[in-house]
């Protein structure tokens, strides 16, 4: 799919042999192909629109050795960037649930953060960027990408 100004991207990383990392990449799929699709929360019966949009890539944190040697011991992360920012480029932590935690209870989560970081002014979630990922420096983020 092309990408657009407006497109939100979710970067997931791992470490090989990261079990907890591929569970976490498979809930957030998951999570994402739900809101896709238009399915609503079982839980809470509203729409999941505020992660529609959402792309997922994946980064093994082995490919880089200074990802290697600051993050393989920290994966998965969570991290969103709101390009709404004043500066365009505030990330915010989402927490990384717990292993057995539901696809769908991610994608509540992840869906119910997203809309509590909104501008109050009704700007729409495309200015949103989910980030699965080790702790980057998130001063000079779209460095390591």
């Amino acid at each position: 799919r092309a990408r657009t100004t407006h497109s939100i991207d979710v970067f997931a990383s791992k470490s090989p042999g990261c079990c907890l990392c591929d569970g976490l990449k498979e809930k957030i799929e998951c999570a994402l192909e739900s809101a896709r699709r238009g399915e609503a929360s079982a839980r809470t019966g509203t729409a999941r629109d505020a992660l529609r949009d959402f792309i997922l890539v994946s980064k093994d944190v082995s490919e880089n050795e200074l990802w290697a040697e600051l993050y393989a011991g920290s994966v998965p992360r969570v991290f969103i960037r709101d390009s709404h920012a004043l500066d365009g480029e505030e990330w915010v932590e989402f927490a990384r649930p717990p292993p057995k935690t539901s696809a769908a209870r991610v994608c509540d989560d992840l869906d119910a953060f997203v809309r509590s970081r909104r501008p109050r002014s009704g700007v729409s979630s495309s200015g949103w960027v989910v980030n699965a990922a080790p702790a980057w420096d998130t001063s000079n983020y779209s460095s390591h990408f």
